[in-house]
Parts: structure tokens; sequence; C-alpha cells
């Protein structure tokens, strides 16, 4: 037992500074240990910030389908005169505020592959090639010499290039305008081109607007074509 009159020994007193030393000492074992992985936390918080900066500077902008049409519109609407002229621009234009109330209408219903009609490309294409090599024989008022010529050749290969494609392309399925559209769209387009081509003052867009809307109506099949081998 302890003696209660005996005094207590008292306690060593601590070194605080040998303490903070052992302190630190645990610290940079344990910093040693979870280095690496503090390196990997890092490197990887480096490679997501240089990948949503790479993709922030290089994705396109959305395109814009409906600005699209409507510039064909104007394009047509500038460049022609007439009733048939009148009823593509307003064909257009209605077809710009279906896209942009979200409703179908035929030049999305081509630009994004819904399929509504079955039809054989290759008949399509090969009436596609008639059609250009039709259009060659027709006075369109341009009467540059050279300008014609150009014109000439270019449809003469455009014909040779789509009867070669007719003849190695099979049957699928895609929706598409009728015959009379796609004639009267590509007659535009053409003449449209040529404008661009001849004269000043078209911008990047011009071309542009041509280019989406060759893509949507010349090159795709043409609808009433032969239909699972029967029709014609």
């Amino acid at each position: 037992m302890t003696d209660p009159t005996t005094p207590p020994v008292p306690a060593p007193v601590m070194d605080q500074a040998a303490l903070r030393a052992e302190l630190v000492k645990v610290t940079e074992q344990r910093d040693y240990w979870h280095y690496e992985l503090r390196c990997a936390d890092a490197r990887i918080a480096e490679l997501g910030r240089q990948v949503r900066e790479s993709k922030s500077a290089t994705l396109p902008a959305p395109v814009d389908q409906a600005a699209i049409v409507r510039a064909c519109a104007a394009l047509v609407g500038d460049t022609y005169s007439g009733e048939w002229a009148a009823d593509a621009v307003a064909t257009l234009e209605a077809d710009a505020d279906r896209i942009e109330r979200g409703e179908p209408c035929s030049l999305l219903l081509i630009a994004t592959g819904l399929s509504t009609t079955a039809t054989d490309q290759a008949a399509a294409l090969r009436e596609a090639a008639a059609a250009v090599a039709a259009l060659d024989r027709r006075e369109i008022g341009i009467t540059a010499d050279t300008i014609r010529d150009a014109r000439e050749e270019d449809r003469d290969e455009g014909a040779d290039l789509l009867r070669r494609m007719a003849d190695e392309t099979a049957a699928t399925e895609t929706a598409a305008l009728n015959p009379a559209e796609r004639t009267m769209l590509t007659y535009a387009l053409d003449q449209a081109q040529e404008r661009i081509w001849s004269e000043d003052g078209f911008t990047h867009e011009d071309q542009a607007a041509v280019d989406s809307l060759r893509r949507l109506t010349v090159e795709q099949p043409a609808a009433g074509a032969r239909q699972d081998g029967a029709q014609r």
C-alpha cells in the first residue's frame, strides 16, 4: 500500500520539442506511403482539366437545321422568280418552321435517315443520272461560254458517276422526295451553284446551304421507285 504520508513522485517533464519531432516523423512516414496515391490523384485531375478544355475548344457548334433550310429558301428567292420559285420558297420556309417546332418534315426525315418508303436505290440513282443528263440539254440563262462548257463537263461526269453507283448499289430503305420535287430542287440547285461561281457577294453560308440541300435531295433515292422488286 502507498504510504499517505509519502509525497508523490513527480512525473518526468515532457520534452515538447521531442514530442513535436516525433509527430513530424510519423506524419512524414504516412505521407511517404501515400505519395504515389496523391501524385496519381493530381495527374488524374490535370488530365480531366485538359480533356475538358480540349472538348470545349474543338467540339463544333450544333447544326441549326432550320437556319440552313431558311438560307436555302432565301437563296432560291433571291436568285429566281416565277410561280415555281415562290412555291419552292414557301415549302422550304414551312419546313424550317416545322423543324423549329420539333415536327417532322420531308427534309428532316431524309437528313435523319428515317425510313418511310421502301425504294430501290439503284433504280433511283439511274433516274437521277437521267435527270442530270437531261439538264445538259436545257438552257438555263447562262450565256458565258466558259461557264456553259464547265457545266456540261461536270454534268456528263455526274451522270456517269450516278450510273456506276446505280449498277453497284443494292436496294435499301429510306425516306425521299418524289421525282417531281427532286427534279425541281436539282434544277434550282444547279442554277444557284453556277451563280455562286460566277458572281461576287455570296457567302460561305450560301455555299453551305446549297451543299446541304443537295445532300438532302439529289444524293437521296427518289420516292416511287421499285419497292421489294415489284413496283417501277
